[in-house]
C-alpha cells in the first residue's frame, strides 16, 4: 500500500481506536459480565473445542471421535473445528473455558470490521464511514442474532479481509497481495457451510465485475488473470481436501442432498423483513411463547421451520435514514458500491427463498446450492453488504455534498410507510398489543436518528469531527439497544455449568461414580440425550462413551440402526425402531450400554423395557437414572457367524433371535463362514482415537468383534498383514481371526479412506 503522511493516517488511528471502544461496548456483557452466547454455540460447537483441546494436548489424534454415535469421522463433519482458527485456541489452552470460547468469536468478527476499516481506508473515504461499517458488520442483522452458529461467523469474519485483498490484488496486480487473499478466501471457505458457499459467489462475482463491468480492466486480463489465477490456486490448495472429506462423509449420511420441500421450510417470509426497522416486532427477543412471527400459531400456514432469532434482520436505524443517498449519481461512483447493491439484492431474492420464484432456479442450477437446506442463512450475507453500504453513506452525508431535504423526505417515507406496514401486519395478526413496545421503540430510534442527521449536518462545516462523531456514537448506541444481549442471543454462564471440567453438577457427578473404568475392555457406554441442549454433545468433552449425539450430519448405517434424530438437543425425544425397540434390548447390551438418564421415569418413556434388567432408579436432580445389569464388553470373540443376506429385512422387523455372544451378522460376507469351537481369550493392549490394539489367544481362530462404529476409512492388520473390516451386527466392526495367538491393530486412515472412495489406490496399502 502507499505510504500515507502522518495527517492522513492519523484518522484512521483515531477510526481504530474508537471501533476498538465500540466493540467493548457492545461485547462486554458476554466477556466480562455472566452471559455466553446461547444454543449450538454451546451444544454443539463448545463440546468439540474440548474435545479438540484434549486430544491435542493429549497426544491423540482428533480425526476420530469415539465418544459421539459409538464413532464419528471427526475430521470431515464441519462442526468439528479443526479447520478453523479455534484449533489454535484448542492448540493453546487444554480446557479453554465458555468465556475464552465466546472471546474468540467476538474477536474474529473485529477482525474483519477492521477489514472493512482498512477498506475505507484504501479508498481514502471518511474514517467515521469505516467505523460505522465495521460496527454494523459486527453487531447488526443476522450476525448479532445468530452468534451461536459459530461456522458462519467465522466464514463472515474473513470476508472483509479477503475482499480487501482481492481488491488490492486486482487494482494493482499485486502477487502478494494475491496470496493473501487466496489465504483469507481459504479462511471464510473452510468452516464449510451455506455462508462459506454465498461468500464464495461474492468473490467470484468481485473478479468477474473488475473485469466486465469496467471495460478498461477487460483490455489488462491477460497482465491480471495470472495474479487471480494465483489467488485462486492457493485457496483451492487450503480447502479441497477437506472439502473432499465433507462431500465423501455427507454422501455416507442420512440426507445427503435436502429435497426442495425440505429446503423451502428454511426459507425467510417478506414479514421478516420488517424487522429491519422493528427488530422486536415478533417479539423474537423474549420467551418462546410469545414469539408471534412465522412460523407461530398465527402464522401456522407458513411451512416455516425457523428459530426466532433467525428471523431478525436490523443493521441500525442510520442506513435506512440515509438510503435516499443511493438516488444520486456521487452513490453509484464508489469503488463496488454497485457491485455490493446488486449482489445485496440476490442475498434477499435466496434469502426469501420459495418466496420467489427465483430461487428454484438457484436450486436447481446454482452449484452447491443443493447442499444446504435453510436460505435463511443468506441473511449473514445481507448483513456483510449493508455493513459498507451504510458506511460509505455515512461517508456521502459527511462529504456534504448532497441535497439533505432528499435525504430527510426518504427517511420520513421510511418512517411513514414502513412503520404503517409494520402496524398493520400485526394488527391482522390480532398482535397490536405484543408489538406497541417494540414499534414505538423503534419509532423513537428513528426520530432520534432524524434529528442526530440534521444536527451533524448542521455542524458539519464548522466542527466536522464532531458530527462524524455524532452519527458513529448514535450508530453504536443503536445497536447496542436493539441488537444486544436477550433470552434468545445470551444465556447465563450457569445454565453451561456441566459442560466445565471441574463441574460440581451432581449427574455428571453420578455419571463419574458409574463409570469409573476398571480396564480398556470395560466399555460402559451412556445414553443421555434426552435431557436437552447441551447433553447429547457433552461426552465429547468429558470422555463419556455416548450412544447418540446432537448434529445434523449422522452416518446413515448408524443413524438407521440405532435411532438418532436430528434434533434430539431440542425435542428431548429419541426413535426407538425395531433394531432397537427399548433399552433392554439386544442393541442395547451389544452397545455396552450401562448408564441411562431420561428426564421421565423409563416406564413412560420405553414402556416395553423390562425394568428388571436395571437397579433402582435414582432421582438426581431433574433426571432418572438407571443402570443396566447386563452390558457386552468392548470386544469378544464369537464362534459363529451369520450371513446379513436383507439390512432391510432387520431394520423392518428387528435383529433375529440369538446370543449375539456367540454369533455375529457380517454384511458382505464371504462365501463360507467357518464355525470356531475352542476356546480363547481377546484382550485390548491399546486403545486410542485413531489407533486400536488387541491380542488374541485362540487355538482355533473366530470372529473378532469391536463394539465401535464401523466406517470405510478404517483399516485393520493381523499381525501386520491386511485383512478385511466386516461391517457387523448392523453397525459395529469384526474380524475374522485365524487360529493361533495374534495382533490385531485397527487405524483409523482417513486420507486413505478418501483416496480409495476416489477409485485412487495409490499410496495405501489397503
Amino acid at each position: 500500500m502507499p505510504a500515507y503522511s502522518l495527517s492522513e493516517t492519523w484518522p484512521w488511528a483515531r477510526a481504530l481506536f474508537v471501533f476498538a471502544f465500540g466493540w467493548v461496548i457492545c461485547a462486554w456483557p458476554w466477556l466480562l459480565g455472566d452471559l455466553t452466547v446461547a444454543g449450538a454455540a454451546k451444544s454443539q460447537f463448545y463440546p468439540q473445542l474440548i474435545f479438540l483441546a484434549q486430544s491435542l494436548h493429549g497426544g491423540e489424534s482428533p480425526f476420530w471421535n469415539p465418544y459421539i454415535f459409538t464413532g464419528f469421522p471427526q475430521i470431515a463433519d464441519p462442526r468439528s473445528l479443526i479447520f478453523s482458527p479455534y484449533a489454535l485456541l484448542a492448540a493453546i489452552d487444554e480446557n479453554p473455558g465458555l468465556r475464552a470460547f465466546d472471546a474468540m468469536g467476538f474477536a474474529l468478527l473485529a477482525l474483519g470490521g477492521i477489514g472493512w476499516i482498512f477498506f475505507f481506508r484504501m479508498n481514502r473515504w471518511h474514517w467515521a464511514g469505516g467505523v460505522i461499517a465495521a460496527l454494523i458488520f459486527c453487531f447488526g442483522g443476522a450476525t448479532a442474532w445468530r452468534m451461536q452458529n459459530v461456522n458462519s461467523v467465522v466464514t463472515l469474519s474473513f470476508l472483509p479481509l479477503a475482499f480487501l485483498y482481492l481488491e488490492l490484488a486486482l487494482r494493482r496486480n499485486n502477487i502478494f497481495y494475491a496470496i493473501l487473499a487466496g489465504l483469507f478466501a481459504a479462511l471464510m471457505i473452510l468452516p464449510r457451510v451455506q455462508v462459506s458457499l454465498l461468500a464464495s459467489y461474492f468473490m467470484l462475482a468481485r473478479i468477474l465485475w473488475f473485469f466486465l463491468a469496467e471495460p478498461k480492466n477487460l483490455e489488462r486480463l491477460r497482465y491480471s488473470l495470472p495474479t487471480v489465477l494465483i489467488s485462486i490456486f492457493i485457496c483451492l490448495v487450503l480447502v479441497v481436501v477437506p472439502l473432499l472429506f465433507t462431500y465423501d462423509f455427507l454422501l455416507s449420511t442420512t440426507k445427503p442432498v435436502p429435497n426442495f420441500a425440505d429446503v423451502a421450510k428454511g426459507s425467510l417470509h417478506p414479514a421478516h423483513f420488517l424487522t429491519m426497522l422493528v427488530p422486536d416486532i415478533f417479539a423474537s427477543a423474549g420467551d418462546s411463547i410469545n414469539f408471534w412471527g412465522p412460523p407461530s400459531i398465527p402464522w401456522n400456514d407458513s411451512g416455516l421451520n425457523l428459530t426466532q432469532n433467525m428471523t431478525v434482520l436490523y443493521f441500525g436505524s442510520l442506513p435506512l435514514l440515509l438510503g435516499g443517498l443511493i438516488f444520486t449519481r456521487k452513490f453509484w461512483g464508489g469503488k463496488n458500491m454497485a457491485l455490493l447493491f446488486v449482489f445485496l439484492a440476490l442475498m434477499v431474492i435466496y434469502a426469501l427463498g420459495k418466496f420467489t420464484p427465483a430461487f428454484q432456479y438457484i436450486y436447481a442450477w446454482a452449484p452447491g446450492v443443493k447442499f444446504f437446506a435453510r436460505p435463511a442463512d443468506a441473511g449473514f450475507l445481507i448483513s456483510a453488504m449493508i455493513a459498507p453500504l451504510a458506511g460509505y453513506l455515512a461517508h456521502r452525508f459527511l462529504a456534504a455534498e448532497d441535497n439533505p431535504f432528499l435525504l430527510l423526505g426518504f427517511g420520513c417515507l421510511v418512517l411513514l410507510g414502513g412503520f404503517w406496514l409494520a402496524w398493520a401486519t400485526a394488527d391482522a395478526q390480532g398482535q397490536i398489543i405484543t408489538a406497541s413496545p417494540a414499534l414505538l421503540l423503534s419509532a423513537l430510534t428513528f426520530a432520534i436518528g432524524t434529528f442526530v442527521l440534521v444536527f451533524s449536518r448542521s455542524v458539519l462545516r464548522t466542527w466536522p469531527q464532531l458530527a462524524a462523531s455524532a452519527l458513529v456514537l448514535f450508530v453504536l448506541i443503536d445497536l447496542r439497544l436493539h441488537n444486544g444481549p436477550n433470552i434468545v442471543t445470551a444465556a447465563p454462564r450457569a445454565d453451561y455449568e456441566m459442560l466445565d471440567r471441574d463441574s460440581g453438577h451432581p449427574l455428571v457427578a453420578a455419571i463419574d461414580k458409574n463409570l469409573t473404568q476398571k480396564s480398556l475392555n470395560a466399555l460402559d457406554r451412556i445414553e443421555i440425550g434426552t435431557l436437552g441442549a447441551p447433553w447429547p454433545n457433552l461426552t465429547a468433552g468429558r470422555k463419556y462413551y455416548h450412544i447418540l449425539g446432537d448434529n445434523a450430519l449422522r452416518l446413515a448405517w448408524i443413524s438407521e440402526t440405532l435411532g438418532s434424530p436430528d434434533d434430539i438437543g431440542t425435542s428431548k425425544k429419541r426413535d426407538f425402531l425395531p433394531t432397537f425397540p427399548k433399552y433392554d434390548s439386544d442393541l442395547a447390551r451389544i452397545l455396552g450400554l450401562r448408564l441411562i438418564a431420561l428426564p421421565k421415569p423409563m416406564e413412560s418413556v420405553s414402556p416395553a423395557s423390562d425394568l428388571k434388567g436395571f437397579s433402582p432408579p435414582r432421582n438426581i436432580g431433574d433426571a432418572y437414572v438407571y443402570i443396566a445389569n447386563q452390558a457386552f464388553p468392548r470386544i469378544w470373540m464369537a464362534d459363529n457367524a451369520q450371513p446379513l443376506t436383507s439390512r432391510a429385512e432387520v431394520l423392518a422387523n428387528g435383529f433375529p433371535q440369538m446370543d449375539y455372544l456367540k454369533t455375529v451378522l457380517l454384511e458382505d460376507a464371504p462365501a463360507v463362514l467357518p464355525a470356531f469351537t475352542a476356546k480363547g481369550t481377546a484382550s485390548l493392549r491399546l486403545y486410542r482415537h485413531t489407533e486400536i490394539e488387541i491380542e488374541t489367544q485362540r487355538t482355533a481362530g473366530g470372529y473378532l468383534v469391536l463394539a465401535d462404529a464401523w466406517h470405510p476409512w478404517w483399516q485393520a492388520t493381523i499381525d501386520n498383514q491386511p485383512t478385511k473390516i466386516y461391517r457387523a451386527n448392523m453397525m459395529f466392526r469384526a474380524v475374522i481371526v485365524p487360529a493361533g495367538d495374534h495382533v490385531i491393530r485397527f487405524k483409523f486412515q482417513p486420507f486413505c479412506g478418501l483416496l480409495r472412495d476416489m477409485h485412487i489406490t495409490a499410496g495405501c496399502k489397503n
